[in-house]
């Protein structure tokens, strides 16, 4: 597509505002969903699935250099979608690739988001492992840094909220990357094991 008629989205300061709340529930889920009781293994799965979307809509929100693009109403054209993105907030490691590898990246795309041929191929036991160390833990690392950012530049002079939810997050991420046990599928039902989601 041509970029030359693209439209650019350009955020005013407000919807960068309201965006940050939706960015600090996908960190807020992330690190605190797994502090919920897991009652039966549909709930274990659910939480997984939840914890692991998470960790996909913040990839996308600190690896995209650029907005995604749908067409426009002129030929060759392109309108930017409103995607938030880290460099909304002048985040300096924003369009970096934050350490999840290509792997696990193309399962959370086609075995977790979309419904593909190519999931069947991720329904081994081995695949159905989520990794702590490759899968979360580089995702919590950069939402660590992106807290600390907003902490001491976007909000450093401003009270309330919004400053409160990073600094709570901030206590919560450290504590979270400690070693814990964690989850992984087993076809329909989650098993308990160490060292992984």
């Amino acid at each position: 597509m041509n970029t030359a008629n693209r439209q650019l989205y350009n955020p005013s300061d407000s919807q960068r505002w309201a965006a940050l709340q939706e960015v600090l529930y996908e960190i807020d889920m992330l690190v605190n969903v797994p502090k919920l009781p897991f009652e039966n293994y549909f709930v274990r799965n659910a939480f997984l699935e939840s914890r692991l979307l998470h960790t996909r809509n913040l990839m996308d929100f600190f690896e995209r250099k650029k907005r995604t693009t749908r067409r426009g109403k002129l030929p060759r054209s392109a309108v930017e979608n409103d995607d938030v993105l880290a460099s909304d907030y002048n985040f300096p490691l924003a369009g970096q690739d934050i350490g999840i590898s290509k792997f696990d990246k193309e399962r959370l795309n086609k075995a977790l988001a979309h419904i593909t041929y190519e999931r069947i191929t991720y329904r081994s036991q081995h695949n159905m492992v989520w990794p702590y160390d490759t899968t979360l833990r580089p995702v919590l690392l950069v939402c660590q840094k992106f807290l600390e950012h907003l902490r001491d530049g976007f909000l450093k002079d401003q009270e309330g909220e919004d400053k409160e939810t990073v600094i709570r997050l901030l206590s919560e991420i450290d504590a979270g990357l400690q070693p814990k046990q964690s989850l992984q599928f087993h076809n329909v039902v989650a098993a308990t094991t160490a060292g992984h989601i």
